[in-house]
C-alpha cells in the first residue's frame, strides 16, 4: 500500500483517479499548458509534471505513475500533494468521466468561410481598391475635420455614438469568428461600464491550441476595423455629389471611418492589454508580461526617488521578468503612439468642438444653433464631471475606512 508525504498508508494512491478531458500545450522548452476545456482553466507545468499527469489521465495509478515518474527523472514526487493541486484546479472529476460526441460549436462554418483563403482574396482587393481611390481622392483622406459631417453637433454626437458602437461589436465580433473557426466556445457579451455600452469577447479555450493558431485570433479584430475602413471609405467614393465632392451621406461615411482609424490604432497602445500586446506576450511565451513590465517601471521610478521599490518583482515569473526588460521599449512606444494620436487628431476635434459651441452660444438663447450647443457642451462635459465626483466620492470614502480603522 503507497504511503503518502505524512508516512501513513494511503489506499486513494493505488486507485485510479478520473479526470476531465484536459489539453497538453507545448508552450517553451520545458513548459506544458495543460487545460480543461469549457472552463477557461489553465496551468503551466514543466515538462515532467505534465508528464506525470498525462500518465494519471491516461489510466495509471497515482502509485504507478510517481514510481514511473522517479525512474524516468530520477527524482521522487509527493504524488499526494500533487493531486491536490489539481484537484485545486478542476481537473479531477468527482465521477469517471464518459467522453460522448463533441458538442458542435455554433457559427464555426461562417467563421470558416469569413477566414477562408477566398475571403481574403477578397480582402486584398478591397485594401488596394481603397487605396486606389485614397491616391485618386484627396477628399477620402483621414482628417480630424471630418468628424463634423453636419452643423448640429448633438447630431454628429449621437451619430457618432452609436456607429463606435456598432464599431466595436463589429471587431470583437471577428475575434469570436476566429475563435469558433477553430471550434473554440468563444463568446461575445454585452455590458456596461457606468452608462457605457461595452462588447467584451472571451476567447475561451485558445490556450489549449497551438501558438501558431493563436495568432489569427488575437489579429481578427484588427483585420475587422481595416474591413470596415475599407468599406466606409469606398462607400463615401460612391456617395459623391455631381460636383465630386461627399454630399452628405459620404461625409457621415468619412467621420465613421475616421473613427475607425482611431479605434485601429488603440490597438497600439502597448502600455494597455490590447489586441498587439496579447499577440506579444503570447509569442515571447509570457502568462503577464504587462504586470512584470509595470512592475519593473514603478519600481525604477521608485528607486530614482531615492524609495524603497512599491511591488515585489518575485511574484511574476522569470520569463515574464527577463521579458519585461526587452519590453520596456515597446511600453514606451506605446505611449508615443497616444501621444502622437492626441496631437494630430483628438486635440483638433476638440479645438473644433469648442470653437463651434462658442459659436452657437453666440448666436443667443432663441436661435437653434443655442439649444444645440448647450446640449451638445452638457452632454460632452457633464460625464467628465460624474465620473470626477465619483472619484472624488471613492476617495474620501477610502480616507474615512482607513482613518476609521486606525
Amino acid at each position: 500500500m503507497t504511503q503518502n508525504a505524512t508516512g501513513r498508508p494511503d489506499a486513494a494512491l493505488d486507485r485510479r483517479v478520473p479526470f476531465h478531458p484536459l489539453t497538453f500545450v507545448t508552450e517553451g522548452p520545458d513548459e506544458i499548458v495543460v487545460g480543461r476545456p469549457g472552463t477557461d482553466t489553465y496551468a503551466v507545468l514543466p515538462a515532467d509534471g505534465a508528464a506525470l499527469l498525462r500518465r494519471m489521465a491516461d489510466g495509471d495509478t497515482p502509485h504507478r505513475a510517481s514510481a514511473w515518474h522517479a525512474e524516468t527523472y530520477g527524482e521522487p514526487v509527493d504524488i499526494a500533494d500533487f493531486l491536490d493541486t489539481l484537484r485545486e484546479l478542476g481537473f479531477v472529476a468527482e465521477h469517471p468521466v464518459v467522453q460522448g460526441p463533441a458538442k458542435p460549436v455554433s457559427f464555426r462554418r461562417l467563421g470558416r468561410a469569413v477566414f477562408s483563403p477566398a475571403a481574403w482574396t477578397a480582402y486584398v482587393l478591397l485594401v488596394l481598391a481603397t487605396a486606389a481611390a485614397l491616391v485618386r481622392e484627396p477628399a477620402l483622406r483621414p482628417a480630424p475635420d471630418q468628424v463634423f459631417f453636419t452643423g448640429s453637433l448633438v447630431s454628429v454626437q449621437l451619430v457618432l455614438l452609436v456607429g463606435q458602437t456598432v464599431g466595436i461589436a463589429w471587431h470583437e465580433a471577428f475575434h469570436v469568428l476566429s475563435g469558433r473557426r477553430l471550434g473554440l466556445p468563444c463568446r461575445l457579451s454585452v455590458g456596461r461600464r457606468m452608462y457605457f455600452v461595452v462588447f467584451e469577447t472571451t476567447l475561451e479555450g485558445l490556450l489549449g491550441v497551438e501558438k501558431r493558431r493563436r495568432v489569427l485570433p488575437f489579429l481578427a479584430g484588427m483585420v475587422g476595423d481595416v474591413l470596415m475602413y475599407c468599406g466606409l471609405t469606398l462607400g463615401a467614393a460612391a456617395a459623391r455629389g455631381p460636383d465630386g465632392t461627399p454630399g452628405w451621406p459620404g461625409r457621415l461615411l468619412l467621420a465613421l471611418a475616421f473613427l475607425t482609424i482611431l479605434r485601429f490604432t488603440w490597438q497600439f497602445y502597448l502600455f494597455l492589454r490590447t489586441d498587439l500586446y496579447y499577440l506579444l506576450a503570447a509569442a515571447l511565451g509570457c502568462h503577464d508580461l504587462h504586470g512584470a513590465t509595470d512592475a519593473r517601471l514603478r519600481n525604477a521610478a521608485r528607486r530614482l526617488l531615492r524609495r524603497p521599490p512599491a511591488l515585489d518583482e518575485s511574484a511574476w515569473s522569470d520569463r515574464d521578468r527577463r521579458m519585461a526588460r526587452w519590453y520596456v521599449p515597446f511600453y514606451g512606444t506605446g505611449a508615443l503612439v497616444l501621444t502622437a494620436t492626441v496631437a494630430a487628431a483628438l486635440a483638433p476635434i476638440a479645438v473644433e468642438f469648442a470653437h463651434r459651441v462658442r459659436a452657437g452660444v453666440a448666436d443667443g438663447v432663441w436661435g437653434a444653433r443655442f439649444w444645440d450647443s448647450a446640449a451638445s457642451a452638457a452632454s460632452a462635459f457633464v460625464p467628465l464631471g460624474v465620473v470626477l465626483a465619483l472619484g472624488v466620492r471613492d476617495r474620501l470614502r477610502a480616507r474615512r475606512a482607513s482613518s476609521s480603522t486606525s
